[in-house]
């Protein structure tokens, strides 16, 4: 999820838990702030995951049902319903398309598929989806082989995956507004689409440091190190590639990336956001006593 906050309107969410662990693998409950456009509403229900689309969200109950709201004109908020025994178990949100995978390791697509962004390819025998994660107008999923497959709009090269070098494969995706990156299993990260402001391209590693987490957001892209060290790449018009320094003591364990701002949960449960703040995207909501954030997503310019 890791996915992209889109060019439209779209969101910034955090999850709420109990303080006792950073991230509780529990139901948690909702938080959002910034630029609201389109309404949806929370209630009391608890949630397990978030994603943040254009203008609308996605968010992933317990039991494996999935709700949607906010922004419908493409029907991005329709939630198809699983087959009985497959619940859903990942999200994630493009521009006006929704993704979802399914216990049984299909993924479904819905929404606006002017760019056939929802064209899932269909899986061999014996394999199945794990992972996935939305660009703009475009789709990525790695498989249980290792494969990555990229599909939709790929006006800038953002569905043509790169090949592996000989004994690697892909462990992780994200998908950018025209880019996408990739992380190889053996810590290297990649990236290809629209590079011009060098959003596909990783900053060199340390000696005996690996890449271990990425996120993608418009024209830039975060990677986290294996030595906890978070790293920005590409636009940086305003600051939204330069992560804060973090107090001692102190790991980042969840970022996304948004349009023009980015938002990382640290290992304490606070979180922090960076970039630009014309919605108030920077804004984050106090808790109240005892509890903590155990996961962020991204949008346009609200959270």
């Amino acid at each position: 999820m890791g996915g992209f906050a889109s060019f439209l309107r779209s969101c910034t969410l955090l999850i709420s838990g109990l303080a006792t662990t950073a991230m509780s693998a529990g139901p948690q409950h909702p938080v959002a702030w910034g630029k609201t456009v389109f309404n949806g509403h929370w209630t009391e229900e608890q949630f397990t995951a978030i994603a943040a689309g254009g203008s609308h969200t996605m968010a992933l109950r317990p039991g494996g049902t999935l709700v949607a709201f906010g922004r419908n004109d493409e029907g991005q908020c329709i939630v198809p319903d699983p087959p009985i025994g497959s619940e859903y178990t990942q999200i994630a949100a493009g521009a006006k398309h929704s993704v979802a995978l399914r216990r049984d390791g299909s993924i479904v697509a819905w929404g606006d598929n002017l760019s056939g962004q929802c064209n899932v390819p269909p899986l061999p025998r014996g394999l199945a989806y794990e992972k996935l994660a939305a660009g703009y107008y475009h789709t990525l999923a790695l498989r249980s082989d290792g494969e990555l497959l990229a599909w939709g709009a790929n006006n800038w090269g953002q569905t043509n995956v790169p090949a592996l070098p000989a004994g690697t494969h892909y462990v992780d995706i994200a998908g950018g507004y025209l880019h996408s990156i990739a992380l190889r299993s053996d810590g290297a990260l990649v990236g290809w689409g629209e590079g011009s402001f060098g959003q596909t391209t990783a900053p060199p590693l340390p000696a005996g440091t690996s890449y271990v987490d990425l996120a993608a957001g418009s024209y830039f892209s975060l990677a986290l190190r294996s030595d906890g060290v978070l790293v920005g790449f590409g636009q940086n018009k305003q600051g939204q590639a330069t992560p804060p320094a973090l107090p001692p003591g102190l790991a980042y364990t969840r970022f996304r990336a948004g349009y023009w701002f980015s938002v990382a949960l640290r290992s304490d449960g606070s979180v922090v956001a960076w970039g630009i703040n014309t919605y108030g995207e920077l804004n984050v909501p106090p808790l109240p006593a005892g509890k903590a954030y155990t996961e962020v997503s991204a949008g346009h310019d609200h959270g």
